[in-house]
């Protein structure tokens, strides 16, 4: 990856992109509504465990941009 001028070492761009990820995981914290709702999986046949209901929780969450 070529470095951008205004940025001196790969680890400052590595820096960057981990503050974004954070920022993302900080802003899920607090779920939505919709991703509520889409964990809310009662009247199943099999309760879905935590992987499960996660990922439906962030399916909603992607689906609301």
């Amino acid at each position: 990856m070529p470095l951008h001028p205004y940025r001196e070492t790969e680890n400052e761009i590595r820096d960057e992109h981990r503050e974004d990820a954070r920022a993302a995981i900080e802003a899920m914290r607090e779920p939505t509504d919709e991703m509520l709702d889409a964990g809310n999986v009662e009247g199943t046949i099999e309760p879905l465990g935590a992987s499960e209901t996660w990922e439906l929780m962030i399916d909603a969450a992607l689906a609301s941009q």
